[in-house]
């Protein structure tokens, strides 16, 4: 279980920060079940990706994401090529290797965004070659940087995802001892926390998941997506459980303002049987 990484992109030397400008963005994780994914073609026809384009469209144009960490999105797939021309020039991505066998790809606006290395960290096998994908990023107006970890685990295995939580959670300690903010996304498979659960490993490495730190505010009572369950396998009733297996995880040193699960109630626009999960969030000093 190693990491690949790191792969410098641009210039890493540290800049002064502009102490007078906030880091203040949106960030998304969305599983956009991949054209090459088995469940994207069968039983109903608005599972087929060419049926759910329009709407992929659709939230990615009005919810204009800053970071957006996709999970089973494809390289040398329609579904990369089709990303790439709706987000447009104004978005890069982490270099085609993050998409190839891995699927774990980060899109950032590149007006905010300046990527400083990244890597890949090999997970488990049980269900597939499963990765993690680091990114060190640059927000270009305050100087301020973080780290942006982005990945999708075991949903056979709670021994794989308790395995896999504990690579990237070890490889955060080593890894950022600048002690930069830290965000992660992905599709983790499992809720709540426990022994060996994913959400309890990353609180000891200091990080929480952002739907806690809004449910735990007065405001959360008129936030009614914090009861929808973000995988829903397009059914065409949604279950309202509060189960999140897609989830956004800060450190401290990130500020959460708000969190939304981004519900579709009609199964034939849902873009996928997963809804995005967007979080507004602050960089700390």
């Amino acid at each position: 279980m190693t990491s690949s990484g790191p792969l410098v992109a641009e210039a890493s030397t540290a800049p002064a920060t502009n102490n007078n400008l906030t880091a203040s963005f949106r960030v998304a994780t969305f599983n956009i079940l991949g054209a090459g994914e088995p469940w994207s073609g069968t039983q109903n026809s608005f599972r087929f990706w060419e049926n759910r384009l329009p709407d992929i469209e659709r939230i990615l144009k009005e919810e204009n994401f800053d970071l957006i960490g996709f999970q089973e999105l494809f390289t040398g797939r329609i579904e990369s090529s089709a990303v790439r021309e709706i987000l447009g020039p104004g978005y890069k991505s982490t270099p085609m290797d993050s998409f190839k066998k891995r699927k774990n790809a980060i899109f950032y606006r590149s007006s905010l965004f300046r990527m400083m290395e990244h890597g890949f960290l090999e997970l488990t096998k049980v269900d597939g070659n499963r990765h993690a994908l680091w990114v060190l990023f640059e927000h270009i107006p305050s100087k301020q940087r973080f780290y942006m970890y982005n990945t999708h685990i075991s949903h056979t295995s709670a021994e794989a995802r308790k395995i896999s939580s504990e690579i990237i959670a070890r490889d955060m300690e080593t890894r950022n001892k600048q002690n930069l903010p830290i965000i992660m996304t992905g599709d983790f498979n499992t809720d709540g926390a426990g022994k060996g659960k994913p959400t309890t490993i990353f609180a000891g490495v200091g990080l929480r998941d952002a739907r806690d730190i809004i449910a735990a505010r007065p405001v959360s009572i008129t936030n009614t997506t914090l009861q929808d369950n973000t995988f829903h396998s397009m059914r065409p009733t949604l279950r309202r459980q509060g189960i999140h297996i897609d989830k956004i995880y800060v450190s401290d040193r990130v500020a959460v303002q708000s969190y939304h699960v981004l519900v579709e109630p009609d199964v034939s626009r849902r873009p996928s049987d997963h809804f995005p999960v967007v979080a507004s969030v602050r960089l700390r000093r």
